[in-house]
């Protein structure tokens, strides 16, 4: 489910349908440093969705702070500017072959 907390994915979906993974929309974390209501609510959601047997994604991390903060409160995955700007497809494929060598690197060095 995308943006949980906004819209049409609210807590009736949440409940009736079976997910494998809830990405909690970036206003959760939106002047989440100085509105304690905000961290309240976030800290409500990433409950609600381990509740139901689901994995946490958080949108909207922008700062170290928000990185914390989420995980402080059970976020299990990350998204946001603070961990990398979206890319095009070659930059992208580029990077996944830069990680796939890495990681047979190190399966190589672990033999």
């Amino acid at each position: 489910m995308d943006d949980f907390g906004t819209g049409y994915s609210n807590l009736q979906r949440l409940i009736n349908c079976d997910f494998d993974q809830i990405k909690l929309d970036r206003m959760f974390f939106i002047n989440i440093e100085s509105d304690q209501r905000k961290l309240v609510g976030l800290q409500a959601a990433t409950t609600l969705v381990h509740g139901t047997g689901s994995n946490c994604l958080a949108e909207g991390i922008e700062t170290e702070q928000h990185l914390q903060i989420a995980l402080d409160n059970g976020v299990d995955f990350l998204q946001g500017y603070y961990l990398g700007r979206p890319q095009g497809f070659e930059q992208t494929l580029t990077l996944l072959r830069q990680f796939q060598k890495e990681n047979k690197q190190k399966k190589l060095a672990e033999r």
